[in-house]
């Protein structure tokens, strides 16, 4: 069994950090994930718990996951480069995580999901596509199961790294996920876009309403 150190997630988000020129102009990028790690160690802390991560890009959360223990994480990502990469940082270690190439509104989780983790491919679905994604993910999520998602919100830039971005606020997610899930806790956050523009970004927590049979 492939075992994960503590230096190994160092010397990766040392790696990272070092070509921070090129990745800190991917405005997705985060190579330190406080908020989405502590949300889910809060809303799951049972080391079995089924996660999927959508949209790794260059993010270090699944390298956190795996370092916390979780034993069930899938990550969906729909470029391959960015897999790869990902893949080359954790080494071995990489085998611990299922990795998913494809479309996200294509993934069909193997088994219950305990929590959805969202916060860059999201906002980049048009409405129809978030109302399909929002349908996807209530179906795959467990009862009283939880999604964390992460936006753009406020006064966010049209196109984002040549991709067509759609800012939301707590009152339109709930437009969007609120006839499965519970809107249950929200933050805002910002980060500095390309530029030093600090962009605002909403996390929201909904919970999957129990269904009695």
């Amino acid at each position: 069994m492939t075992q994960l150190k503590r230096n190994h997630i160092i010397a990766g988000e040392t790696k990272v950090l070092s070509v921070g020129q090129v990745l800190g102009e991917k405005s997705w990028y985060h190579p330190n994930p406080i908020i989405s790690l502590g949300l889910i160690k809060s809303f799951a802390p049972q080391k079995h718990a089924h996660i999927v991560d959508v949209g790794v890009g260059h993010s270090c959360l699944v390298d956190h996951l795996l370092y916390n223990g979780y034993k069930h994480v899938t990550v969906v990502e729909k470029s391959k480069e960015a897999i790869d990469a990902a893949k080359r940082r954790l080494g071995q270690v990489a085998a611990l995580a299922h990795w998913v190439l494809g479309d996200v509104l294509d993934f069909e989780a193997e088994g219950g999901v305990e929590v959805w983790h969202d916060r860059s491919a999201f906002h980049f679905l048009a409405h129809r596509q978030a109302k399909r994604y929002a349908r996807s993910i209530a179906r795959q999520l467990i009862n009283n199961g939880i999604l964390i998602i992460g936006t753009f919100s406020g006064e966010a830039p049209v196109w984002v790294n040549g991709q067509r971005v759609h800012p939301y606020s707590r009152e339109t997610l709930l437009k969007i996920f609120g006839p499965d899930l519970c809107l249950i806790q929200s933050q805002h956050d910002s980060f500095p876009l390309p530029g030093g523009v600090a962009q605002e970004y909403l996390h929201a927590v909904f919970q999957k309403k129990a269904v009695n049979l």
